[in-house]
């Protein structure tokens, strides 16, 4: 149940008429912890292979959202995923030194998935650390009660961050409604000075008949930040949505 490849890689850099040759060396290994968990570790990563994003002109006040190329976080990211704004893996970019997760699910349905990152001291930014764990209960009907942290440490007198939240979505025995809750907290740590914010989502859904409908409202004061991690487009908003849907089966 173990599998690890090493690898090493040589560039050749031309530059104002100077030529370089950086190189970089690491591994990336594979273990089946047992039927239900799997652990997987990336060294000194090289992502030179990874395609590159095509180049977007931004004319709009928020910053851009681009997609995940990288295998290590594209593979058993489901879990991660059901925080919505509390994860964006691309943040972790800077010169990775190492990254660690280990995802699956028990027989009871409880889905367990651990990240965790250490980027390097670069010139605009200090060592960090990255760490994601999400506790995902499922029960029958496809219902669920999830929590989740994220968390990110830099080394020296700079800002920390957390954010926790508790999420959940459950659906009536018929199968015909859903009911969804959500709650979040955001800390961020500057020397003795803590800023906290709060978010939230409250929702009904029809889910079944010809006739179904969306009702939700989603909450997010002047404090609450995720961006250290996740991604959040603007805090500060008061969203209420509906919307009335005919399927024809």
């Amino acid at each position: 149940r173990l599998s690890f490849m090493p690898y090493a890689s040589v560039y050749t850099n031309i530059y104002d008429g100077a030529t370089t040759f950086p190189y970089n060396y690491g591994m990336d290994l594979k273990y089946g912890i047992n039927e239900s968990f799997t652990l997987d570790m990336t060294l000194i990563p090289d992502f030179g292979q990874v395609a590159s994003d095509a180049e977007i002109l931004n004319l709009s006040p928020f910053e851009i959202k681009y997609e995940e190329k990288r295998q290590f976080f594209n593979e058993g990211t489901e879990l991660f995923n059901k925080g919505g704004d509390m994860f964006y893996s691309r943040r972790l970019q800077d010169d990775l030194l190492n990254a660690s997760k280990v995802t699956g699910r028990t027989k009871k349905g409880l889905g367990i998935a651990i990240l965790n990152a250490i980027t390097n001291k670069t010139e605009e930014n200090p060592l960090a650390n990255y760490n994601v764990m999400i506790l995902d209960q499922s029960f029958k009907n496809g219902s669920f009660v999830s929590f989740m942290n994220t968390n990110m440490i830099q080394k020296g007198n700079n800002k920390d961050a957390n954010v926790t939240g508790v999420f959940s979505r459950i659906k009536n025995q018929q199968n015909s409604h859903a009911y969804v809750g959500e709650i979040k907290m955001s800390q961020e740590f500057n020397g003795s000075d803590i800023i906290k914010g709060f978010a939230g989502k409250l929702g009904v859904f029809k889910t079944s008949g010809n006739y179904q409908y969306d009702l939700y409202s989603i909450v997010e004061d002047d404090n609450y930040n995720s961006n250290d991690i996740g991604f959040l487009y603007s805090n500060n908003e008061i969203t209420n949505g509906m919307k009335l849907k005919f399927i024809q089966f």
